[in-house]
């Protein structure tokens, strides 16, 4: 995959980003449940239904952040594309994602990122992605198995495919520090943008253990 993505946004939205305001890149979070129960990430046991932002909520968050100067939105949850879990108005986690993307990218012209553990990623959400107007889709991978590593990388060759580029990010964790550079490879192979992040609890340590 050579393919060289076309900036999504007018040049004028790039050019706020790159300004000295200092107000650039925001990090909102939705829906904390997840699919999965990873060693390291303590989100979905915060995961209310009761006490979760409803849509209005989460866009008026939006048209603050929005105000302030943040031009860039990375949305993060539990799994935001679930289609299986939902919030107390009845929506999806799915479902209210791509409203959350609709209001940012069309309506206040914000550059948009979400996350995701590509268990629910197929060419129909990613075409409703797209559609929404998802700017990058961001792969968290959460297991450095063979089987793992391969769906990971051919679930963001499937959003490059919908022109939606995308980033492989593993958490740096310490039994997996022999398995990054060779994940990272993978992914250069294969087009893809690579990242790895560390994790830290308010007042804990950083992460030290694997999924």
């Amino acid at each position: 995959m050579k393919e060289v993505f076309p900036i999504p946004k007018p040049l004028s939205a790039l050019k706020e980003v790159l300004s000295h305001s200092g107000k650039r890149l925001a990090l909102l979070e939705g829906p904390a449940g997840c699919n999965r129960s990873c060693s390291y990430c303590a989100v979905p046991k915060r995961w209310d239904a009761e006490k979760a932002s409803t849509l209005d909520q989460t866009r008026s968050q939006i048209d603050w952040l929005h105000k302030q100067g943040f031009r860039i939105l990375q949305y993060v949850g539990g799994e935001p594309l679930t289609p299986f879990f939902r919030t107390k108005e009845g929506l999806s986690f799915q479902e209210h994602t791509l409203e959350v993307v609709r209001h940012a990218s069309k309506e206040k012209g914000m550059i948009v990122n979400v996350t995701t553990n590509g268990d629910y990623v197929d060419r129909n959400i990613l075409k409703k992605l797209k559609e929404a107007g998802v700017d990058t889709l961001t792969f968290s991978l959460h297991s450095d198995s063979e089987a793992g590593i391969k769906k990971i990388i051919n679930g963001a060759r499937m959003a490059a495919e919908a022109k939606i580029p995308p980033i492989v990010s593993i958490v740096f964790t310490a039994d997996r520090t022999d398995a990054i550079p060779e994940i990272a490879e993978r992914c250069a192979e294969n087009g893809i943008i690579f990242a790895t992040t560390i994790v830290q609890e308010y007042g804990g340590g950083f992460s030290a253990t694997a999924a």
